[in-house]
């Protein structure tokens, strides 16, 4: 007999996870029984397992007559089930084009069959589902939420739609919501790795982390090949300052899947032990694998800079990230300014870096203090500052060091530090340059670091040597 991806219209991806399990024809679709196990075991959700099942027996059933009567009572037969009958099970073959585009990564395209299939039938959760997980690939959160909640109604049962629900949460910064909706998984399908794995996420941005590794350490054990689940462990362990078993997770997801490129944040924790050679190798194998991520340009910019002192390298990475410009978040931005501001600044580059400086400092007058805080505000300053007396621009200098005064005076009381100002110390300390306007710079960089022999006032007293 035919394959059943041959017969029905469900695509390679479900028609392997059918294979694995032994069900090749309709026939064998037909004949299974126990729909739930069939769809914990093939991981296909239960709502398209059971109308694929139905599928089966009616085109069995409609070969049957076929065979008895002839093809023209088969015609009159399948006519008789109607227009809605024939659109019910469009629905579903119309979704799982959805998800092979969504698979390919392009979310736009399988959302507009998600709403095809909806369209088409507006009872199916399944095209709620993926129309949600479409969503939250878009960064479409509210909306991704509304689809998923209806997916939910029409199915109580369905498994992926509660996943996709708390992975939208998490977007959302709801993380009890998100584990809640995880747990319901558990309760449903108590062998779901998947919801583990992201109860364990959820739980770390509690940070509630013997919690999250116990997640985790659940989904490793369901599933000893689940990478994500060693990057997320990893994660959590990072956070808890374990940087050495951090390492080891990182590294076995990466004897599992060597272009894994997430698991190269093992660099973070090799950083924090001082292995940066080894971090510097982490940091350029993540750009062997993808060239058009920015995180690696940034990392390696940030260690070049404030560790190893390479200026021209550091400022190179960070007018990458700044090419790249692949994050949509207003307070990433505006940070990823001010650090190439900084890195223009140590570079030589004096008029950029007070050009890059004055336009953060524009940008972020109306920016809320939790996209952009009085730590940032500060440093951008002092970048401003830095470039004006390193170009002996002296009268402007006083004008934005008065400034800088009047503002640090109104947040000195809840500052918190924030900015690392190991590279710039270091360069300005070695750089050729009056001595003064030297005093003045290494002085604010001490009161902004918090070092106590450094008060505002005796600033004030420098800026009239000037």
């Amino acid at each position: 007999m035919k394959r059943l991806d041959q017969v029905l219209d469900i695509g390679p991806k479900y028609g392997e996870r059918f294979e694995r399990n032994g069900i090749r024809t309709l026939t064998d679709l037909a004949r299974s029984h126990d729909l739930p196990d069939l769809s914990l075991r093939t991981e296909i959700p239960a709502e398209l397992v059971q109308q694929w099942h139905t599928l089966a027996v009616q085109k069995i059933k409609a070969a049957r007559y076929r065979h008895a009567i002839g093809a023209l009572i088969a015609a009159v037969v399948v006519a008789a089930l109607g227009f809605e009958f024939r659109t019910f099970f469009r629905s579903p073959d119309i979704a799982s084009q959805g998800d092979a585009l969504y698979d390919q990564g392009r979310y736009e395209e399988a959302l507009a069959r998600y709403n095809k299939a909806i369209e088409l039938n507006p009872n199916s959760g399944i095209a709620y589902g993926g129309r949600g997980s479409a969503l939250r690939m878009l960064g479409r959160y509210p909306e991704a939420l509304a689809a998923l909640n209806k997916a939910i109604e029409l199915n109580p049962r369905f498994v992926g739609a509660y996943n996709e629900r708390g992975a939208v949460y998490s977007g959302l910064e709801k993380y009890k919501q998100a584990v809640a909706d995880h747990d319901k998984v558990i309760e449903l399908d108590p062998g779901n790795k998947y919801a583990y794995g992201l109860k364990g996420s959820a739980l770390q941005m509690l940070k509630d982390y013997p919690a999250a590794l116990a997640a985790l350490n659940k989904a490793i054990a369901l599933s000893p090949q689940y990478v994500w689940a060693y990057n997320e462990r990893a994660s959590v362990y990072s956070d808890e300052k374990k940087y050495e078993k951090a390492i080891s997770d990182y590294n076995k997801a990466l004897e599992l899947d060597p272009t894994y490129k997430f698991a190269y944040g093992k660099a973070f924790d090799l950083r924090k032990l001082k292995r940066y050679e080894e971090a510097l190798d982490a940091l350029n194998q993540a750009i062997v694998i993808d060239p058009q991520w920015s995180w690696p340009y940034e990392e390696r910019g940030s260690l070049r800079h404030d560790v190893l002192f390479q200026y021209e390298a550091a400022y190179q990475d960070l007018k990458k990230v700044s090419e790249l410009n692949d994050s949509s978040d207003a307070g990433d931005k505006l940070d990823r300014e001010a650090n190439l501001a900084e890195a223009a600044l140590t570079a030589g580059r004096f008029p950029e870096a007070y050009e890059l400086a004055t336009k953060v400092l524009l940008e972020s007058q109306n920016a809320a203090a939790r996209i952009f805080g009085a730590s940032q505000r500060c440093a951008v300053r002092l970048i401003a500052i830095s470039a004006l007396l390193l170009q002996q621009d002296t009268a402007q200098a006083k004008l934005r060091l008065e400034e800088f005064i009047q503002y640090y005076k109104s947040v000195a009381p809840g500052l918190e530090r924030r900015w690392d100002y190991a590279g710039t110390q270091h360069f300005i300390a070695g750089w050729s340059m009056d001595g003064s306007s030297k005093r003045v710079i290494l002085d604010l960089i001490k009161l902004l670091q918090a070092q106590s022999q450094v008060k505002i006032e005796r600033i004030e007293k420098l800026v009239a040597t000037l």
